[in-house]
């Protein structure tokens, strides 16, 4: 599969996904994200995914999730409470 396809299939999946680099930035998200985050692209890729999360998910990813992620680089099935921008 090429990675435009790749590419193509992970923003138009009608899921919530996004992709975050080694300093915890947005460097992806799927079109389903922002629709439902009520955000544009341009607004949120670069930032922290934290900054979109309320303050007791934000202390639960750093403190427990991502530590987890880390350890067996996987983790699926995580809730957080985000920020909805209207």
């Amino acid at each position: 599969m090429s990675e435009q396809r790749y590419r193509d299939l992970y923003i138009n999946t009608p899921g919530i996904l996004h992709s975050i680099d080694k300093d915890l930035r947005l460097v992806e998200v799927s079109n389903h994200w922002l629709e439902r985050m009520g955000y544009q692209r341009k607004e949120v890729l670069g930032r922290p995914f934290t900054d979109f999360m309320t303050a007791n998910s934000r202390r639960t990813a750093l403190e427990e999730i991502i530590p987890r992620f880390l350890a067996t680089g996987s983790v699926r099935d995580v809730p957080y409470l985000c920020l909805y921008e209207p």
